[in-house]
């Protein structure tokens, strides 16, 4: 599934820490057009494999912002199909 948005456009990533074993990613973003810089604190995952598709399941999400925390209350947990490439490279960090 596309989003049709250019990650690019919208932000840089400053740091990210993956932990393939528990299904957590941290990380910093400079949003562009913002000051301050988002901290994704705590975002869990899972990974998961159907019909041949590899698809990531964003179960619960804690940032900087608390407006994104509202936010992921309300839409998580939501699942996205993930492109073969980032599929195969998570899959060989476990």
């Amino acid at each position: 599934m596309s989003t049709g948005i250019d990650p690019k456009k919208v932000a840089t990533v400053l740091e990210m820490k993956l932990d393939p074993t528990h299904g957590i990613l941290s990380g910093t973003l400079e949003l562009k057009g913002e000051k301050d810089p988002l901290v994704v604190e705590e975002l869990r995952y899972r990974i998961v494999p159907s019909e041949g598709i590899s698809r990531i399941e964003i179960l619960t999400l804690k940032t900087n912002r608390e407006w994104i925390n509202s936010l992921g209350e309300c839409v998580l947990p939501k699942t996205l199909d993930l492109p073969a490439v980032a599929a195969k490279a998570l899959s060989m960090l476990k």
